[in-house]
């Protein structure tokens, strides 16, 4: 099994081998993106402890530990927001070397934070002003139980 900074060769044109580095490639792709890898790790560990942090909130506030405040109610759809942050980030720092499996698993995360965003809105944002007539209705609808 090869290192994970050995040398790697490859076939020139002209039939010869040359010596490259897979960890140069890494180095130069990260300084073309304007960020240092430093910051993104910060700013995704930031996205992520604050997405944490508002889950247990709402999980409380659903489980009636804490009172549902206007407060509470703007909070809930900022974890979702944060954690796509956080799958952006941990994308970006390792996603680049699983290939297409990485791409796949990224786009499939995005995809469901960002339509749990749409749910948490419509939860938090929506039902918490309308009568409790309207809201049995929307459920009855085509809505069915995804407003619960």
């Amino acid at each position: 099994m090869l290192a994970k900074n050995t040398p790697a060769l490859s076939p020139t044109p002209s039939g010869n081998l040359t010596v490259s580095s897979s960890s140069a490639r890494f180095r130069s792709f990260s300084a073309m993106s304007g960020a240092s890898d430093g910051i993104l790790y910060r700013v995704a560990a930031v996205c992520g402890v604050g997405s944490a942090i508002i889950l247990l909130i709402n999980a409380a506030k659903r489980s009636g530990l804490i009172a549902t405040t206007n407060l509470t109610q703007i909070l809930a759809p900022l974890a979702e927001i944060l954690a796509l942050g956080l799958i952006v980030g941990l994308f970006l720092s390792v996603g680049r070397r699983t290939g297409l499996f990485g791409l796949i698993a990224f786009v499939l995360n995005f995809a469901a934070l960002a339509s749990l965003e749409g749910v948490e809105v419509v939860i938090n944002l929506v039902f918490s002003k309308l009568p409790m007539a309207t809201i049995v209705e929307l459920q009855a609808g085509p809505l069915g139980l995804a407003g619960c």
